[in-house]
C-alpha cells in the first residue's frame, strides 16, 4: 500500500473510529480505519490515508498537540498471511526434495535413547 497506512498503538478503551478521523483528517483523506480491542488492553488500529504523502505527515506530526492523547505512531498494515499450508522450507533441498529422511519422532527418540545406554561411564 506505498506507506499509506499507518499504525496507532496505545488507543484507549471506548475509541471510535470517528475519534481516529477527527484526529488525522486534518493530515489528509482519510480512506479507511480499523480499530483492534485486545483483552491485554494491547489496543491499536489502522488508518489508510489516500495519499503516502498525507500518511508521512500523521506519523511525524500526529502527536504535536499536547492536549491529545498520545498515540504509537508508525508506518504498518495488516499482515497478508499466505494461504497456503504451513511448509518446512529448511527441511527442502533447492529441487524441492526433502533434507531429512521420512523416520516418525518415535523411531528418532528410540534411536537417541539407545545410544545415550550403550555410553561407557567415564
Amino acid at each position: 500500500e506505498e506507506r499509506r497506512v499507518i499504525y496507532v498503538g496505545k488507543l484507549a478503551d471506548g475509541t471510535t473510529r470517528s475519534d481516529l478521523r477527527q484526529r488525522f483528517e486534518p493530515f489528509g483523506p482519510v480512506v479507511d480505519i480499523s480499530l483492534h480491542f485486545r483483552e491485554r488492553g494491547d489496543n491499536y488500529g489502522f488508518v489508510t490515508f489516500a495519499y503516502k504523502v498525507d500518511a508521512y505527515e500523521a506519523v511525524e506530526h500526529g502527536n504535536d498537540d499536547p492536549h491529545l492523547p498520545k498515540y504509537d505512531l508508525s508506518f504498518g498494515g495488516r499482515r497478508a498471511f499466505c494461504k497456503e499450508t504451513y511448509a518446512d522450507l529448511d527441511a527442502v533441498d533447492d529441487d524441492g526434495r526433502s533434507k531429512a529422511n521420512d523416520v516418525d519422532f518415535e523411531t528418532l527418540l528410540r534411536a537417541v535413547q539407545v545410544q545415550l545406554t550403550r555410553r561407557p561411564c567415564s
